[in-house]
């Protein structure tokens, strides 16, 4: 591994991966049980 592979395996450690939302706001889903009974009701 490269020192710069090193650095970036590390120094990237404290970034959330993916979007960051707030899922105490209204119409937002918090869970993929949350996801999968909205596909349900929707006939997926």
């Amino acid at each position: 591994m490269s020192e710069r592979d090193a650095s970036a395996a590390t120094g990237d450690a404290h970034l959330k991966n993916g979007p960051q939302i707030d899922t105490r706001a209204e119409g937002i889903v918090a869970s993929q049980e949350q996801v999968d009974d909205l596909l349900e009701s929707l006939g997926f």
